[in-house]
């Protein structure tokens, strides 16, 4: 782009107020996309949520004194470079509790407690009118649909005064103001709330339900809005609404006795998931008669309250394998649904090298845990898995595994597990501690009851097994219920390029016509096997078996997935990348590129098509990740530093930035101390890792006034060494650094860079540079020391859309797009790759 966008503050205004900043300094950016900005001037940091016209102070201290770096801790914490107090602070996150958990024993006293109101009908902050539904959220604040007086009262924890959040507020007396307007409601009933504070309201009377922001004074429509009806673009009265973690919205429809789903970003129709599309009520197991209360577990599985039938009803999701709609697109920002990034294990929450994945119809995601000898289940809404066959100790027992490297599952939930160190595929049943084997189990060979080191397995609607038997370069076929020998059906014929051969096969998928297609690894190709034919196909990569990037190529195909219309995707884990084959195509289209991708090896389509992969443990944990909802304690720890300023160990000297890595370890760009401190999680006392004593100077070992650091997953330094007008990256253990950005002199060429205050490295080592002096970002193509070229800015300071004024901290996302702190702008601007 040649021109940003401005996404907070105003251009050239500063102040105090929720909207403005005075001289922002820094800037981070959480997975859900908030933005959380240093605001130095009023001494505070601000976050912002994506499209607000408003920020919320999360954090702030009287006592800060010029801050200049922020960073987010892996506990969510917000870090704080206070530069003149010669310290490093942090405000400790304070994370809501999981909804609905309740101790397996729990009893309650018949006697209960007011919550809200008073017993009396008003219209004041104390009392409520015919109060309809009620949400409590992680934080214990209660949330109240005040169904007469047509608003939402938010209730602190122990707090009796509500606090309108929805709605309009109200005339004198008990008149509400009733509409049909953005910022109002007409008789509201039911609630939601998420786990990021939005707000979902059903709109009983404007046939609507209404998502409001935090802090937002007005909602927009996400389902109905089109007035009353029984046509699927329009919802009934509406008396409960559920909302799941990916956003989806039922609407319980009491007057249209049914349940419709709209799905996240949709609303122009939804679909029918419960009772019947008519409009018609009844008793019959297909029907409901003015449903009220609905819950959807983490399965997908919908409970409805079936008021006028009196019972409750449960209705099972079902779902078709790989569907996907016809324009589907795919979001780039990842969502990790299992283990932790960077950090292997074996508790609930960690994997280590997890080799393949599963999703079945109801979302429920199944990983192959290689090397914990194990297969660990999570379901949609939880972040810890449960073991549903193996165990942590590797073994050739019945109730063992050891090194499992694909999964099936059909649909009775029989898990088919390819053992690969145990040279056999085993068949687990739902809910049993024993598995058996249904092919192999003889040891390691080529002979038709035998196979080798093996990563793919498939199985289809009559139970027969499909083996990607690696090391034997071929694919075996085991038919049901034949446990002696297999047959090879694809390869076999040596590791070459040829029609008829294969070289390190892969992951496997056969279609609804028996043909099967293979990830061909080495040959850097997916071929396709007719059934009962003697030669395949390529239908993805170069035929010639060449790896590369360009769209006709791949590198290392892992895994591959075909959807109900013939279209291929390849999980080319060579190239960082998902790739999508349309029938008869001779290149590819990418419709996922992930840099930080380590090694991927599985690949499934979700219930509603996402894509999911597996990679091995990567060397730290992915940054700046935040718990949905949290808030920040007021009261701040020093973590680094004693506020006053020296140049021992345990000191610090106007620290202008810090980063936090994946372990929890700090580094601090110490500016007038002309070194980078190291902090351990919980020690007080710096290692220096950059710079040379306190002393200043313009070769490699030396430092003059960093002002920024960056740590990439290697554990190199960037470091924006200011006074010397470089980038210096410095290895672990190394005594000196090299440069990679600048070092020229001061100067607006681009091989020059000015007076700077932050940089960006971002998976490719590419170097941001936000270059202050020259009012522009300058960018550093890794591997090239030369010069750099503008990416923002035109180096002159300004206010207009293609300028900046001094810009200090940056961050750019995953697909390139950068914000920017235009600190004398006092705003933040967006720049689109």
């Amino acid at each position: 782009a040649t021109t940003g966008i401005t996404v907070a503050g105003q251009s050239g205004v500063s102040g105090p107020w929720a909207y403005l900043f005075s001289n922002p300094t820094a800037l981070a950016v959480d997975q859900y996309g908030y933005l959380y900005v240093m605001d130095r001037g009023n001494k505070r940091i601000q976050r912002w949520w994506p499209g607000a016209s408003y920020g919320f102070t999360v954090a702030s201290s009287t006592t800060l004194s010029n801050p200049s770096g922020l960073s987010i801790g892996i506990t969510g914490n917000l870090v704080v470079a206070d530069t003149s107090n010669h310290r490093v602070i942090s405000f400790p996150a304070v994370c809501p509790l999981p909804p609905n958990q309740v101790c397996a024993t729990a009893t309650w006293n018949s006697t209960f407690n007011l919550a809200a109101g008073t017993g009396t009908a008003g219209s004041t902050a104390t009392l409520l009118y015919n109060p309809y539904d009620v949400f409590i959220d992680g934080q214990q604040s209660i949330y109240v649909v005040d169904n007469y007086n047509n608003r939402v009262q938010k209730y602190l924890a122990g707090s009796n005064v509500g606090t309108t959040v929805a709605g309009l507020s109200l005339t004198v007396g008990l008149t509400p103001t009733a509409g049909s307007a953005s910022p109002q409601f007409n008789s509201p009933t039911g609630i939601f709330v998420d786990l990021t504070g939005i707000i979902y309201v059903a709109d009983y009377n404007n046939y609507r339900v209404q998502k409001w922001l935090p802090g937002v004074p007005f909602g927009a429509t996400v389902a109905g809005g089109h007035g009353s009806g029984t046509t699927l673009d329009k919802i009934g009265g509406v008396q409960a609404i559920y909302v799941d973690a990916q956003s989806n919205i039922y609407v319980s429809e009491y007057t249209n006795h049914r349940v419709s789903l709209w799905t996240a970003g949709n609303t122009t129709a939804g679909k029918l998931v419960a009772g019947t599309s008519n409009g018609v009520f009844g008793s019959g197991a297909n029907q409901l008669y003015y449903p009220w209360g609905i819950y959807v577990i983490s399965n997908g599985t919908l409970y409805i309250v079936d008021q006028s039938n009196h019972r409750v009803q449960k209705w099972l999701r079902t779902q078709l394998p790989n569907q996907v709609c016809a324009t589907a697109q795919w979001n780039a920002t990842i969502s990790i649904v299992g283990g932790t990034t960077s950090t292997s294990g074996n508790t609930a929450s960690r994997l280590n090298s997890p080799y393949d994945v599963f999703v079945d119809g109801y979302g429920t995601i199944y990983v192959a845990d290689y090397s914990n000898n194990r297969i660990q289940r999570f379901t949609s809404s939880s972040v810890n898995g449960t073991t549903v066959a193996g165990a942590l100790t590797s073994g050739s027992g019945y109730s063992q595994l050891y090194l499992p490297t694909a999964i099936f599952l059909d649909a009775n939930r029989t898990l088919y597990i390819l053992d690969s160190g145990n040279y056999r595929v085993q068949k687990w049943l739902y809910g049993e501690p024993l598995g058996f084997t249904v092919a192999g189990g003889y040891g390691y060979g080529s002979t038709a009851n035998k196979i080798s080191t093996s990563y793919g397995l498939f199985v289809d609607r009559q139970s027969n097994i499909y083996i990607s038997d690696t090391a034997n370069h071929r694919v075996v076929f085991w038919q049901a219920r034949n446990t002696t020998t297999g047959r090879v059906i694809a390869g076999g014929n040596g590791a070459s390029i040829g029609a008829n051969q294969l070289y390190n096969p892969r992951g496997i998928f056969v279609d609804s016509t028996n043909a099967l297609y293979i990830a061909d690894y080495s040959n850097h190709r997916v071929q396709k096997w007719l059934s009962g034919a003697s030669n395949g196909i390529t239908v993805a990569g170069d035929p010639s078996g060449a790896s590369g990037s360009l769209v006709y190529q791949l590198t290392n195909p892992t895994a591959v997935i075909v959807d109900q219309y013939g279209n291929i995707y390849v999980l080319d884990s060579g190239n960082r990348r998902i790739q999508k084959w349309e029938p008869g195509s001779t290149f590819g289209i990418t419709v996922v590129y992930e840099p930080s991708l380590s090694s991927p090896l599985g690949m499934r389509f979700g219930s509603t098509a996402p894509v999911t992969t597996t990679t091995p443990k990567p060397l730290t944990q992915i940054p700046n990740q935040i718990c949905p909802g949290p808030s920040w304690s007021s009261t701040f720890a020093t973590v680094a530093g004693t506020g006053i300023s020296g140049t021992s160990a345990s000191t610090l000297y106007n620290p202008f930035s810090v980063y936090i890595d994946g372990l929890d370890t700090m580094y601090i760009a110490d500016y007038n101390n002309h070194r980078v401190q190291k902090y351990l999680s919980g020690s007080t006392v710096g290692i220096q890792v950059a710079g040379f004593g306190t002393t200043v100077g313009t070769t490699g070992v030396y430092l003059n006034k960093p002002t920024a650091v960056s740590v990439n997953s290697n554990g190199v330094i960037y470091i924006l060494d200011s006074l010397n007008y470089r980038v210096q990256q410095w290895s672990p253990g190394q005594p000196m650094g090299i440069t990679v950005a600048g070092g020229r002199g001061q100067g607006a060429a681009y091989t020059q860079i000015s007076t700077s205050y932050a940089l960006y490295v971002d998976a490719q080592s590419n170097i941001y540079i936000s270059d202050c002096g020259n009012s522009r970002i300058h960018f550093w193509a890794f591997g090239n020391t030369t010069a750099g070229k503008m990416v923002a800015g035109n180096n002159v300071a300004g206010n207009g859309a293609n300028q900046l004024n001094c810009p200090w901290g940056i961050y750019v996302t995953s697909n390139g797009t950068m914000y920017i702190v235009d600190r004398n702008n006092h705003r933040i601007q967006q720049w689109l790759p």
